[in-house]
């Protein structure tokens, strides 16, 4: 599966609005640890930056030139200095991680199988303020099954459904 770099800009310029949500929903949780398990081209994790600058950001891609045009967009930006990319498989990633995170935004591999593995090893890990955010929700039916699926999960009060993401 590939995506030209001009088709994935075209996606984000159409996401203002969840970009502020994403904003407004970082500057209220005040995160210390912010993971994301898919950079892209670095737009979401440039939102999350700007809108708590003294956050740490774990943003992890497995595509190497994927992590290289986010690097780009951040460095344009004028406080990038708090974000951490790594190349990695999410996977993976995950086998090893075991900080506490406020924040952790989910926007790669969209199969069930892997969001619902995913949510279930990072949300011991959130903290009882925090949120997981799950990006395309919608997006397919296997995706919109994951997410019915992870709103069973008790460790959740508050679920929204904002068509393009979910907040738990």
């Amino acid at each position: 599966y590939t995506i030209s770099v001009k088709n994935m800009a075209r996606k984000t310029r159409r996401r203002k609005i969840i970009y502020r949500i994403i904003f407004e929903l970082t500057q209220m949780i005040k995160p210390s640890i912010i993971l994301e398990l898919g950079t892209g081209l670095g737009f979401s994790t440039l939102v999350m930056a700007q809108a708590s600058p003294n956050s740490k950001i774990i943003s992890v891609d497995g595509c190497k030139n994927t992590l290289k045009e986010a690097g780009i967009t951040l460095q344009k930006a004028p406080q990038p200095k708090n974000i951490q990319l790594i190349t990695a498989s999410f996977d993976d990633f995950l086998q090893t991680f075991s900080l506490p995170v406020d924040l952790v935004f989910i926007d790669g591999n969209h199969t069930f199988e892997a969001t619902t593995r995913y949510a279930e090893k990072i949300t011991p890990l959130i903290s009882i303020n925090g949120a997981l955010v799950l990006d395309d929700i919608h997006w397919s039916k296997p995706m919109y099954l994951a997410w019915q699926h992870i709103l069973q999960k008790q460790e959740y009060t508050l679920t929204l459904d904002f068509f393009d993401i979910g907040i738990l």
